[in-house]
Order: structure tokens, then C-alpha cells, then sequence
């Protein structure tokens, strides 16, 4: 399945590729991130 990608002025939004997961991982890794998206998939 082809995944588009949406580009403005100041964001870019596209599919996810390996080169990302490490930086991902770390991410969801931080207590901050883990909170807020505790709050928004949980309610």
C-alpha cells in the first residue's frame, strides 16, 4: 500500500522506515511522551 506524504512550508508528514525506529524508540522511552500518549490512546 502506498503511503502518501503531506509536505507544508514547516512540517513534513510520512510513512515510517527502519532509519527511524531507533529515534522513535528513544522517544517513546521518555517519561513525557510516555504520559501523553498514555492520556490520548487510554481515554
Amino acid at each position: 500500500m502506498l503511503i502518501p506524504q503531506l509536505q507544508t512550508q514547516r512540517l513534513i508528514l510520512r510513512a515510517f522506515t527502519e532509519s527511524d525506529l531507533d529515534t522513535y524508540a528513544e522517544m517513546c522511552g521518555k517519561a513525557i511522551i510516555y504520559s501523553i500518549s498514555k492520556i490520548r490512546f487510554n481515554s
